[in-house]
């Protein structure tokens, strides 16, 4: 979102809390003190209006049949219906406002989309209805499979997007990164194409004006500074267990489902609606999908402050973990798009 605010965007985002092994924006944004999600409509309205975007969690007044229509789709077994998923996503987008609606759609084992098919047909079925409101809709198709990054958790994946604003994040989260921006920009018609879009967006991430728009956007949003300027002030958890590999050879899975039902465990995340979460925990990867690793190195380093599940954690991280003896393709970051014209199939 920064960067499309400095593509002269004016970008506003409603996100929940994390439930399960999913993470929540709101969580992670809330590991910075102070900051504050709670926006009313004006709050939000000024905020996009003179610093460019904005993120709000998502208020009662918007929308309230969708709430109803879940918890009717929760007892008659209707969760997973495409066509009511489309149309609670969409409903949300359009009641907001929006002229130009993106979505990351992501597929895999940490994703609620887990084939390409089904993410296809959710994906034109909200273009469908976002063309029937006059609304300019652009789906992106990103790989789950693996997490992204190498952080799960709040405060962890904050830092991480914040080096990210400086171009020195992963590869495959500024892959991601960049091809959204670069995908809004030809939405919005500032660009011609995608390629002008992700060499405009390129170019821009090696400045530092990614990174002070960020400041900016947490200073507007009540939150403390400080802690994006200097990342070492975030509080660190008592403890971390660092899981090893018992075998040699190349990573040939990551199963991003269950490293977020790990790092849950480890208190970063909630079982129900009611539980707190600690934004300290979470996870550190120190190997990807296609690395080549050796006994004895490092897969990754669990955070937590709970000191009686050192053995449940590392065991539920290693499990996660697939390994071969022949080198391994790295996965696809980008799956394809779905607008008004189709999905185009970007996997090399």
């Amino acid at each position: 979102m920064p960067l499309m605010a400095l593509s002269d965007l004016k970008v506003s985002k409603m996100s929940g809390r994390g439930l399960g092994h999913t993470g929540g924006t709101i969580d992670k944004l809330e590991s910075i003190p102070s900051f504050n999600v709670d926006l009313d409509r004006d709050e939000m309205f000024y905020i996009v209006e003179k610093f460019g975007f904005a993120i709000s969690g998502q208020t009662l007044d918007l929308v309230p049949a969708d709430k109803k229509l879940y918890a009717l789709r929760d007892v008659t077994a209707t969760v997973d219906n495409l066509s009511l998923i489309a149309s609670s996503i969409m409903s949300k987008k359009i009641a907001s406002g929006a002229d130009i609606i993106l979505l990351d759609v992501k597929v895999g084992s940490g994703a609620f989309m887990k084939n390409v098919e089904d993410a296809v047909q959710l994906a034109e079925t909200m273009v469908f209805i976002g063309k029937h409101f006059d609304r300019k809709v652009g789906i992106v198709l990103s790989n789950m499979e693996e997490p992204l990054g190498y952080a799960i958790g709040n405060s962890l994946e904050v830092i991480e997007a914040v080096n990210t604003l400086k171009n020195e994040g992963p590869e495959d989260f500024t892959t991601l990164c960049v091809f959204l921006n670069a995908a809004m920009l030809k939405l919005a018609g500032i660009c011609d194409s995608l390629d002008e879009g992700l060499e405009k967006t390129e170019a821009l991430l090696k400045t530092d004006k990614p990174f002070l728009k960020f400041v900016d956007f947490v200073y507007a949003q009540k939150g403390d500074t400080s802690y994006i300027k200097d990342l070492s002030k975030f509080e660190k958890s008592k403890y971390a267990y660092k899981v090893i590999s018992m075998s040699d050879g190349y990573i040939s899975a990551i199963d991003a489902e269950k490293i977020g039902l790990c790092s849950l465990v480890a208190g970063a995340g909630r079982a129900t609606k009611e539980e707190s979460i600690d934004y300290t925990a979470g996870i550190i990867l120190h190997k990807k999908v296609g690395d080549k690793v050796q006994f004895g190195d490092s897969l990754g380093v669990i955070y937590t402050n709970k000191s009686n599940e050192k053995e449940a954690l590392t065991e539920s991280f290693y499990g996660a973990f697939g390994f071969s003896s022949e080198p391994v393709k790295k996965n696809n970051v980008i799956i394809g798009m779905v607008d008004d014209h189709g999905f185009i199939d970007m996997r090399k």
